[in-house]
């Protein structure tokens, strides 16, 4: 229903409002990473926290600290529980407990804890709030939840429908033992699910304290007026794109099962104002654990579309009122329980690929070339030889960042939603017994342009002392980043056991193997995309990547086609004549 004292409220109020409500999620997320104990939560800083009105449409979600896949997930998921359990049920105190990736969540390791703001004269609830974080263990076939040839859900973890973990303000007990008894770690999930309550309890003190500040009606009033003045404001940025529809496709390798690609495709619908996303040509669910949900899909492609038309405006419920997702049910975007889904989150990266592909035929000056493509993720986990206590873990490692029509692409970094932060060494070696052998970036991993691509990484561990159960089901083989307008595609993904050692071999992707003791395990990530003709490219900005390491004399020639050569005192330089003989010699050769 329309809230007619939207339209009246005071502009700088408003705006005193909009800061406040974010103070709230800002401090929902720093008691939420300070108190948790899994380094995925307080280092690498893979949750999210969120607040909602009485219609469950989001007011504020983490921004600085957070897991930007999250942005537009948590929407869908919020009220799929609500109306999974029933607002009539909640009480105050309540707080549910929810993974179930069929209620429009994501997958299972990310635990979201979901809880209803009552006013003190009753009534239904005035507000929701939420935190979402990636747990390290959920149970399933191997540490961590990742396996590459998982067929059904059952074989990924424990699956939790909305229940209630909190009632009326008591822990209950009982709940939490039942699903740390199914984890591998427990006293991380212990701390995690403890912090996360915590979250909500600060949120629920910082919401409350607006409510009697202002009074529910007239934070409604304000909370309205915000939601529509992101409407309008985003409105206004779609109206950049040029009406009609655009298309941009990607591809998965494989489901982890077949060797077939997985096709993702994406039909941009623009016009009235509005934005349709339409997955429909893409795939059907797949074997594997690469479907994504809903949820996932639709992230991916509104971050896509907000970093492309809008990236300094509000994000909101106003927005996704404009941004409508169709993925048909028993499609790889959309798949029918019980499909395996613990790799959706590899998926959905192609959509967002796919949807950026599609927009950069709408903008083309806003037009990046593909960044690492894959999460890259891997699980690992064990005996730990010193505590006798099993751990598990599992890593999302940087790569190279696309290059766009001004600038290179960024080296090692977590490009677009995967922004978490790489763990860092010196705590993932005080955490887990492993020790940290390589942490490079990859020369000649770029795609080669007028603007190169980003490097990826090079990451080595040694477990010491104890077998480990290993698994790599990422992506990213068979299609490597693209370059866009005669940029060249970057170095793909690669996994290598007993790196440097006289057998070391290739590890193939989507695998789960065990690891002997003291062995030591490589990780390559992608590069980033080129853009524009690499003889394109001044020679002087070849010159420096070379001399710091980025690129290889060799490369310089073959893809740049730029000559260097020692002076008199030994540093390199260009050779200006031998480098325009040899473009021309190389002129209509694909970099």
């Amino acid at each position: 229903m329309e809230n007619k004292l939207a339209a009246q409220v005071d502009p700088v109020t408003l705006e005193i409002v909009r800061y406040a409500l974010q103070g709230v999620v800002d401090e929902m997320t720093v008691t939420l990473v300070r108190a948790a104990y899994s380094v995925n939560i307080k280092t690498r800083f893979d949750m999210s926290c969120a607040v909602f009105d009485r219609d469950c449409q989001l007011l504020a979600q983490s921004e600085k600290i957070c897991q930007p896949g999250f942005v537009g997930a948590l929407v869908m998921f919020a009220r799929k529980i609500r109306e999974s359990y029933g607002e009539d049920r909640l009480v105050p105190g309540d707080v549910l407990v929810v993974n179930d990736p069929f209620l429009w969540a994501t997958h299972l390791p990310d635990i979201a804890l979901f809880t209803p703001l009552f006013a003190d004269d009753g009534g239904k609830p005035y507000a929701y709030l939420m935190c979402i974080a990636h747990h390290s263990d959920m149970g399933g076939r191997a540490p961590g939840g990742y396996v590459g040839d998982t067929t059904e859900v059952y074989q990924e973890g424990l699956i939790i429908p909305p229940i209630r973990l909190v009632k009326q303000g008591v822990l209950d007990q009982e709940i939490l033992d039942f699903i740390v008894a199914n984890v591998r770690t427990k006293a991380d999930n212990i701390g995690d699910f403890t912090a996360q309550i915590a979250s909500l309890r600060t949120g629920q003190q910082r919401f409350d304290d607006l409510q009697k500040r202002y009074g529910r009606v007239a934070l409604e009033a304000y909370t309205d007026a915000l939601l529509d003045q992101a409407e309008r404001r985003f409105a206004i940025a779609l109206a950049q794109i040029p009406e009609g529809e655009y298309y941009g496709e990607d591809w998965l390798d494989d489901d982890g099962i077949t060797n077939e690609p997985v096709h993702l495709a994406v039909k941009l619908k623009v016009g009235k104002g509005r934005l349709v996303v339409d997955l429909s040509p893409s795939a059907a669910q797949v074997r594997g654990p690469f479907n994504c949900t809903p949820a996932q899909a639709y992230s991916k492609a509104f971050y896509a579309i907000k970093a492309m038309v809008d990236p300094d405006g509000p994000v909101n419920g106003g927005c996704y009122r404009l941004v409508e997702l169709i993925a048909p049910e028993g499609s790889v975007c959309n798949p029918r329980r019980p499909a395996a889904v613990a790799m959706g989150w590899e998926t959905s990266n192609r959509v967002l690929e796919a949807t950026m592909l599609a927009l950069a035929d709408a903008l083309p000056q806003r037009a990046l070339a593909q960044c690492k493509r894959t999460i890259g993720v891997t699980g690992y986990g064990g005996m730990n030889p010193v505590t006798r206590e099993p751990y598990a873990f599992f890593e999302a490692i940087g790569g190279g960042y696309g290059a766009r029509a001004t600038k290179d692409g960024i080296d090692g970094i977590q490009p677009h939603t995967q922004n978490t932060a790489d763990a860092e060494v010196e705590e993932l070696e005080a955490s887990f017994p492993v020790q940290v052998q390589c942490f490079e970036l990859i020369q000649d991993s770029e795609g080669a342009g007028r603007y190169r691509g980003g490097l990826g990484i090079r990451k080595e561990l040694v477990f010491l002392g104890h077998e480990v159960n290993w698994s790599c089901p990422a992506d990213g083989r068979k299609f490597f980043p693209r370059g866009i307008h005669g940029g060249g595609q970057a170095r793909g993904l690669g996994y290598v056991l007993g790196r440097g050692q006289p057998d070391q071999r290739r590890i193939e992707d989507k695998s789960t193997l065990r690891v002997p003791p003291d062995t030591r395990v490589c990780i390559e990530t992608p590069g980033g995309g080129g853009y524009g003709n690499p003889h394109e490219r001044p020679p002087q900005d070849v010159l420096r990547d070379v001399r710091q390491g980025k690129i290889s004399l060799e490369r310089a020639r073959s893809a740049y086609g730029v000559a260097l050569q020692a002076g008199p005192d030994g540093s390199l330089g260009v050779d200006d004549a031998a480098t325009l003989a040899l473009r021309a010699a190389q002129q209509g050769v694909k970099a």
